[in-house]
Formats: C-alpha cells, sequence, structure tokens
C-alpha cells in the first residue's frame, strides 16, 4: 500500500464504514499524523545540518521531544 496521509486514511475509513468513524481509527490516523510531523522536522533538521544556512534548529532535541514539545504541551 502506498503510504498516505492522517486526513486521507480516515476520508478512505469514513466512506468505507459508510459515514462512521471508529475510536481505533482515529487513535491509529494520529500515530500517523505524529509521524508524519516527526519525520518531517528529522528531515528539515538534517537538511538545516547539510546547508548550514542557519541556526534555528536546537541540534538538542530529537524528533520525538520536538512533537512532544509542540503537540503534546498544547492540549
Amino acid at each position: 500500500m502506498a503510504k498516505q496521509t492522517a486526513v486521507q486514511f480516515l476520508v478512505m475509513r469514513y466512506h468505507q464504514w459508510q459515514g462512521v468513524l471508529k475510536d481505533i481509527d482515529i487513535e491509529e490516523a494520529k500515530a500517523m499524523e505524529k509521524e508524519q510531523i516527526m519525520m518531517a522536522y528529522d528531515y528539515g533538521e538534517a537538511n538545516e545540518y547539510r546547508q548550514n544556512i542557519n541556526n534555528s534548529f536546537n541540534d538538542d532535541i530529537n524528533p520525538e521531544q520536538y512533537y512532544k514539545k509542540t503537540y503534546e504541551n498544547n492540549k
């Protein structure tokens, strides 16, 4: 199966279940979104390091820490 975004996943599930989303599908979409955010951060951080454009990324945090700091503290 091709990679899909969390939104694409939920749309597919919504249509499969005829307009109903199950809690397990919502949790899976949240996990997919978290992974996608962390991968994007990691990719951006790696590119920033390689290009030495500026020092905007904090080298002391990893993608998991970035996600928690940015998204989980806002609950």
